[in-house]
């Protein structure tokens, strides 16, 4: 089966998670059948696409591993294209020009919206046969006056609409440059594209266009169009749902294969499977899978999946990953418990990085403030006593606590303050192993002269 897809972002900001989904799928499909797949950038808004917002993309692609196919397209640079299709159609007598102001398309439609009617503009223009006027005239399609217009969607099965409830869409502005609806369709056709997979709110452009390949006796790709993500309160994925660009969770330390089983499972399904990896997704993903009903973005969900794929890598890939610079025999030591408690990167690599360099962190004050002066005294004796017991750390602290009757998780807490900078780490024991002698010595001593320095300043004051 021949199959040649695309995606087609317009460069206007981050990357959302819907697009994400959308070129997922588009790629998927492609590969699945050994097509093409093809990226496109819809820049003809050049007031509103940048070359950051272009930039973000190719990124969050990248980083989602979704390669495309031949040299990027870029909409803006066809404009040529799409002016010459505008005047094929106005010799093939589908297309006019129209001389009507935008003072008086906007009295159209406040009247239209007072008397309750369709919004579209009245066909003003059409039989009076204007020629080109630069700066004044814009291209209108003739769109059909009766009858009914029909799509077939793979989702949505057989749609239609009266031809009279679309009016003659402008295909090229008054200063000339292509509009969406014309552009989308040459570059389509131009594109081979074959299927088209994309956001349900597309449909009634799909009608729209639909008319322009009628027009040109064009044959219309096959349509896929998908329901919208939602969040969890069931409206449409937004801003104030929280997070919904790709770039965001590649900043907070999750894998693009944990983004990727989560947009696969928004929409589409393979039985029950909730952790899908690239070579299952390239041989299970069809169109019959695809859901007709809104899915809903659960980030917990992907929460659980991202701690999946920590847990799921060997120590050595997750050091690769991280890119980290410190001890790597220490790092791969502590890994394996590390990855237990780990959800994001980050937080993994916040933790290793407390038992791969020397130096941690200032201790925080506040933290410091909850050893008592009877534990300072005893971690001073413990650094002591460490360098002629480092061959067992573990048999050590059991007798230094039993010795002087401490309660070990009293004492264990102010351990972990002074060595970590925090209340909680890994096992005790595996933690002092891992930091060997010279580190725990120097950083209790450090930890403890910290907390003498503010207790002196704090009198002072």
């Amino acid at each position: 089966m021949n199959v040649v897809t695309r995606f087609a972002p317009s460069p206007t900001g981050w990357l959302h998670l819907g697009s994400a989904r959308t070129a997922l799928f588009n790629f998927l499909y492609a590969r699945k059948y050994g097509g093409k797949f093809f990226l496109r950038i819809e820049d003809t808004d050049s007031e509103r696409s940048t070359p950051q917002a272009v930039q973000q993309i190719f990124d969050a692609l990248h980083w989602l591993r979704l390669d495309w196919d031949e040299p990027v397209v870029f909409q803006s640079q066809r404009r040529q294209r799409h002016m010459e299709v505008g005047e094929l159609l106005l010799e093939k007598g589908m297309a006019y020009w129209c001389y009507c102001t935008p003072d008086r398309l906007q009295t159209l439609r406040e009247t239209a919206k007072l008397q309750g009617k369709i919004i579209g503009y009245d066909r003003h223009c059409r039989s009076l046969d204007l020629p080109s006027l630069p700066g004044v005239s814009a291209l209108r399609l003739k769109s059909p006056l009766a009858g009914s217009l029909h799509l077939n969607d793979h989702l949505k099965g057989s749609l239609c609409i009266q031809a009279e409830s679309l009016d003659d869409m402008v295909l090229l502005r008054r200063d000339a440059s292509p509009t969406y609806m014309l552009a989308v369709v040459v570059d389509d056709h131009d594109m081979e594209i074959t299927h088209i997979i994309r956001g349900d709110d597309h449909l009634t452009n799909a009608f729209r266009q639909a008319n322009l390949y009628h027009a040109l006796g064009w044959c219309v790709p096959q349509l896929v169009h998908i329901p919208l993500i939602h969040g969890m309160d069931g409206a449409k994925l937004s801003k104030r749902h929280g997070a919904v660009d790709v770039q965001y969770y590649k900043s907070q330390g999750f894998f693009p294969e944990a983004v990727e089983s989560a947009l696969l499972r928004l929409g589409w399904a393979h039985g029950n499977e909730e952790k899908i990896s690239r070579e299952n997704a390239l041989h299970w993903f069809d169109l019959d899978g695809l859901s007709p009903s809104p899915s809903r973005f659960d980030e917990e969900k992907l929460l659980d999946l991202n701690k999946y794929y920590i847990h799921h890598y060997t120590p050595s890939h997750l050091w690769a990953i991280l890119e980290m610079q410190g001890d790597k025999v220490r790092g791969l030591e502590v890994l394996p418990e590390l990855q237990k408690r780990a959800k994001t990167l980050i937080d993994l690599r916040e933790h290793l990085n407390l038992y791969v360099y020397e130096e941690i962190p200032v201790i925080p004050i506040e933290l410091l403030g909850l050893i008592n002066a009877q534990h300072e005294q005893y971690l001073h004796e413990f650094s002591d006593g460490v360098v002629q017991h480092s061959d067992d750390l573990e048999l050590f602290l059991k007798n230094f606590v039993a010795t002087r009757g401490i309660k070990l998780p009293e004492f264990a807490k102010s351990l972990r303050i002074v060595l970590l900078g925090r209340t909680a780490s890994v096992g005790l024991y595996h933690m002092l192993n891992i930091l060997g002698p010279s580190w725990i010595i120097q950083r209790i001593r450090k930890a403890l002269k910290t907390r003498t320095d503010c207790l002196k300043e704090s009198f002072n004051e």
